[in-house]
This record gives structure tokens, C-alpha cells and sequence, in this order.
């Protein structure tokens, strides 16, 4: 990784919370390249979230068979369990095993609009099933489904799809589904064809598999889009007042070896009234990208060098240090025997004193060539001028 500054990622990805400002601007084409790896972690993070949740909900579910119909404001009640094997993440499949011993669903709205065609004594009979129930109620005790399966995950140039891939259930047979219809309307004909049709599916291997298949498709496509809205989210991050550095994606983009890449700018933003902006091109080719074995930002080489630059020209390149978050002063400041050696004028104050250092420089640093380690991170030789100006309490505050 020669040509490229390598920010690796840990557990969080992100800044912080977005703030937009005006005046003088840095940007940098870069990358946010993720590993395998975190994409397994954040599907591990979800299925965690589904197992400990005791209520999994849908807005909206439409099932062909027997009827035409739609579930709104479906909640599944569980226990769950829900596991996921990263095994084949590479190739952008998820393996998962999901288990539910005793199925159960509230259902805010049901709704039948179909029609049957049926040959009675020679004669084409068109019956219309039309009618609907609220809060309707469905169990399946200790039916104690387990679903294996696989799924694979691509984008098609505007959203992250999942797909099936691999599907099996296994069901306790012979159950009694326990059915309230809640509050219905149409006529009591319908009403009972709804009951009978909803029984005849609960113990329908068919129509089962096509329900929970439809459920987790859902399930794991909101888990894909939400995790897609975070990749294309803008971050940012005050690094002192008026002064921020931001993330701004701007695209998605596959890479080879199950590598996600997130095509963005990173920049550094000064408010005055400078209005001074300046950018520096992506050098990072996709092979390059191609290669990265973790997650993290991939900048330009020489991105940290003019980071630094800029916040020196805008005489921003100061910090203000307390001796409190000092571990040598701390030391130091409970040995009155090295101080009488080293800094006599300590004596004076107790031994918990807070005392501040103003650390700035006066001269542009100077930055040596950068050298890359095998994990593609830069480091550089600086050298530079620090000016340090002690304060310690007085009877007005603080004076130098």
C-alpha cells in the first residue's frame, strides 16, 4: 500500500453527528473500503438484536394462496433465535438458522379480494371472496419451526437486494392452529371461509414455507437497507470550534473478494471568511482497493501532511493541555524529592494542582517521506517548532 494513507476502522465507523459550515475548505477523494469481516459483525449485530427482541413487525405482507391477501401491522411474537455463519460472506451469501417454537402472530388488518372460478355440474362458477378482520390472532403451540437457509446479497446499482438461495423448514406435524378472527366484515359465508382458509394454510407445509420465506426476506432486506442508509450517511466531527472534518459518501461499489466499497470525500472545513478551497484527486486505483485486507478510509498519501498544513495556515494548529491528563506531571507532582531537583517552583502548590499548557508553533511543520507498514497505514517524520507556555492558579485565576 505505497500510494495511499489507510485509516483502519474498530468497532465504530463513523464521527459523529452532521453540522454544515462556511469558509475555507480541504477535500479529499477517497474510499471507505469494509471487509467481510464487518459486514459479518453487523449481521451478527442484527440477528442479536432479533433474538433478544420478543416482537418482530411487518407493515405490510401479501400472500397469493389460497386468496389473495394482505397483512398490515403484522407482529410476530416470540422467543426467537436466530443465528448467522459469516462462512461464505466472501461470496456475498448469508447462512442462517432460525428457530421458533411456538409461532404466534397478531395481524392489525386482514384483508381478502379474490375470486374463484369452480365447475359445479358442468356449469364455470365465479365466487367472490371479498371481506376482511382486525386484530385477528394466530398460534401454532409448540409447532417448533426451524428454518435453514442461505442467502446471497448483491447491488444492482441503486440498493444492497437479498435473495433466496437455499431454503429448508421442519415443523412439528398434526398441529391445531388456534385462530381469532378479531372483528370482521362482510357476510358470515366469507367469514367463515376466511377461518376455514386460514386453518387450511396454517397446516400447509407450502403455504408456510412461502409465509416464512417471504417474513425473512423482509427481515433481512430492512436490515440491508438500514445498514446501506448509515454507508450514505454524511458524519462529521468538530475538531475544535469552527473548525470540522467531514464525511461525505457519495456511492456504493462492489469489489472483488466480497469487498464493499463506498465512494465519498473526506473534508476539512474552516469557518472564516477566507473562503480558500482547495481538492486533491483519488490515487488509490480499485486493484489497489482490491488488496485491502481490513476495514477502514483509504485517502491520498500526502492527505495527513496537508491536513496539517491547513490547519497551521489557518492559525488553528494550537491545543490547550491539562497537566490533570499528564501522566509524567502527574508523577512528577507527587515527588517532592524530584522536584526540588528538577522544578523547585512546584513546592508551592499541592501535590493536585491543575496547572495548563498552551502548546502551539510558529514555524509551517515539516513533514519527512512517509513510510507504509504491510497493513498499508502511513506514518512521517515531522519536525517543527513548539512553543510552551505554562499557566498555574493565582489569586486572579490563572497567570503565565
Amino acid at each position: 500500500m505505497k500510494y495511499v494513507t489507510m485509516l483502519i476502522l474498530g468497532s465504530a465507523i463513523f464521527l459523529g453527528a452532521s453540522k454544515n459550515v462556511s469558509g475555507s475548505e480541504l477535500r479529499f477523494e477517497g474510499d471507505l473500503v469494509l471487509h467481510p469481516n464487518q459486514l459479518s459483525a453487523y449481521f451478527n449485530q442484527t440477528a442479536t438484536e432479533i433474538s433478544n427482541s420478543t416482537v418482530l413487525e411487518w407493515a405490510l405482507i401479501n400472500f397469493a394462496k389460497p386468496y389473495k391477501t394482505k397483512w398490515e401491522d403484522v407482529r410476530a411474537i416470540g422467543p426467537f433465535n436466530l443465528n448467522f455463519s459469516a462462512g461464505q460472506i466472501q461470496e456475498q451469501d448469508i447462512n442462517f438458522n432460525f428457530q421458533w417454537k411456538s409461532p404466534a402472530f397478531d395481524v392489525g388488518r386482514f384483508s381478502v379480494k379474490d375470486q374463484v372460478v369452480r365447475n359445479v355440474g358442468g356449469s364455470r362458477l365465479i365466487m367472490i371472496v371479498e371481506g376482511e378482520c382486525t386484530n385477528m390472532k394466530i398460534e401454532l403451540p409448540s409447532a417448533n419451526w426451524n428454518i435453514k437457509g442461505r442467502m446471497g446479497w448483491y447491488w444492482n446499482g441503486t440498493s444492497l437486494l437479498a435473495h433466496w438461495k437455499e431454503f429448508s423448514f421442519a415443523a412439528t406435524g398434526g398441529i391445531v392452529p388456534k385462530i381469532q378472527l378479531g372483528n370482521c366484515q362482510g357476510s358470515q359465508s366469507v367469514q367463515t371461509t376466511l377461518r376455514e382458509s386460514l386453518e387450511t394454510a396454517a397446516r400447509d407445509r407450502v403455504w408456510m414455507e412461502n409465509a416464512l420465506k417471504s417474513i425473512l426476506l423482509s427481515r433481512t432486506q430492512t436490515a440491508l437497507t438500514r445498514f446501506q442508509t448509515e454507508l450514505l450517511r454524511s458524519h462529521s466531527s468538530l475538531l475544535k470550534p469552527g473548525l470540522e472534518i467531514k464525511w461525505n459518501p457519495a456511492q456504493i461499489s462492489p469489489l472483488k473478494n466480497g469487498l464493499l466499497r463506498v465512494i465519498g470525500q473526506l473534508s476539512v472545513k474552516k469557518d472564516d471568511m477566507v473562503n480558500l478551497n482547495e481538492q486533491v484527486p483519488r490515487s488509490q486505483s480499485e486493484s489497489l482497493l482490491e488488496e485491502i485486507t481490513e476495514s477502514g478510509f483509504v485517502f491520498p498519501k500526502d492527505t495527513i501532511p496537508k491536513i496539517v498544513d491547513f490547519i497551521y495556515r489557518r492559525g488553528e494548529l494550537n491545543a490547550r493541555l491539562s497537566s490533570l491528563k499528564i501522566s509524567p506531571f502527574r508523577s512528577l507532582m507527587q515527588n517532592r524529592s524530584t522536584q526540588r531537583q528538577v522544578w523547585p517552583d512546584l513546592l508551592a502548590f499541592p501535590t493536585k494542582t491543575e496547572f495548563f499548557f498552551d502548546a502551539a508553533t510558529n514555524k509551517p511543520p515539516i513533514f519527512g517521506n512517509g513510510t507504509s507498514s504491510s497493513s498499508g497505514t502511513l506514518s512521517y517524520p515531522l519536525e517543527t517548532r513548539i512553543k510552551i507556555l505554562q499557566w498555574a492558579p493565582s489569586a486572579q485565576g490563572y497567570a503565565p
